[in-house]
Order: C-alpha cells, then sequence, then structure tokens
C-alpha cells in the first residue's frame, strides 16, 4: 500500500511515460537502432607479445578497443587509425600520468600516430538533430601515447593530439 498521495503521483506518471515509450531506450536496442552506426570494436584477447616490446599494429589494435565505447546515450569509435612508431621502453614514473592498473615492473611503449574520432548521439535522444548530424568527427595527426602492461597481464594503448581543436565537423557515423 502507498505512503502517499506523492507516492501514488509519482508512481502513476512513471506507469503513463513508460506506456507512452518516454525515457530511457530500451536497452535490447543494438548500437545500429540508437546510432545507426557499426558497434564498437573489442579485443577478445590483449595479452599478446607475452614478453618484450609491443609492435604497431598491435598497438593500433589495442588502441581501437580501448577508443571505442558506449556510455549512457553517447557512442565513441575511431577510424583511420595508424600507429607509425613505437618507442623503446621506458620505466614508469608518476610524471608520465595515471594509468589504470599498470603493472609499474614492466616497461611502458611511447607510440606516435594519426586517427580520426566520432562522438554520436543517440539517434533517440537527438531530437533536435538533422538527419546523418549525429556525430562529431575530429582529426587527430599528431596523436601520441603510450601502450603499457596491466597487472593482470593484458595490454592497454592510449592516444591523444593535444593540437586537435573543439572544432569538429557533423557527419553520419562509421557504418
Amino acid at each position: 500500500m502507498l505512503k502517499s498521495a506523492k507516492t501514488a503521483r509519482a508512481v502513476l506518471l512513471g506507469i503513463a511515460i513508460a506506456a507512452a515509450g518516454a525515457g530511457p531506450p530500451a536497452l535490447s536496442q543494438t548500437v545500429q537502432e540508437r546510432f545507426g552506426s557499426r558497434a564498437p570494436r573489442t579485443c577478445p584477447d590483449q595479452t599478446a607479445p607475452a614478453r618484450g616490446a609491443i609492435k604497431a599494429a598491435e598497438a593500433a589494435r589495442y588502441f581501437i578497443c580501448n577508443a571505442e565505447y558506449v556510455t549512457g546515450s553517447t557512442l565513441y569509435l575511431v577510424e583511420n587509425v595508424n600507429v607509425r612508431q613505437v618507442g623503446g621502453g621506458v620505466p614508469y614514473t608518476p610524471n608520465l600520468g595515471a594509468f589504470r592498473e599498470i603493472n609499474v615492473r614492466v616497461p611502458l611503449y611511447p607510440i606516435r600516430g594519426s586517427y580520426v574520432s566520432y562522438q554520436c548521439a543517440d539517434k533517440l535522444a537527438a531530437y533536435d538533430r538533422a538527419p546523418n548530424t549525429d556525430c562529431g568527427v575530429y582529426e587527430h595527426p599528431n596523436a601520441t601515447g603510450y601502450c603499457y602492461k596491466t597487472t593482470f597481464g593484458d595490454w592497454s594503448c592510449h592516444m591523444s593530439d593535444r593540437t586537435v581543436t573543439s572544432q569538429s565537423r557533423k557527419s553520419a557515423p562509421p557504418k
């Protein structure tokens, strides 16, 4: 039994909103339905190489897996990823930045490259957008970052480009 009229009104309002189809998108909707895009790429295994330096192709693949995800009503994707160079291993020091779950006993490998990032709005939540303009697109021509091993034995690679401005073009998401 409801304890107050205020609680009863809140319950009825919630039922009315759900019946009208308003509110957050259903969890069963796919990325294609919500964003009109492909799904974020994932890496089922990020442990190679087990020892030694990471190669540019592996760094690019692991960067993609870390850079692509959905959070709330925003989809993050990357395209045209190119890791041009992997530097020599360097020891971890706190002035390099904060790295999640880093194994400080294994060297970090600096990387240089480029990529294009997409930040896309949920089509169902983007009421005021013109068709095929749900994504901000950002060029990262001079990206730098690091690859490192986590305490779980996985590689994690991240890059960013400090020269990128807030200017972007609007575009449809990658398919």
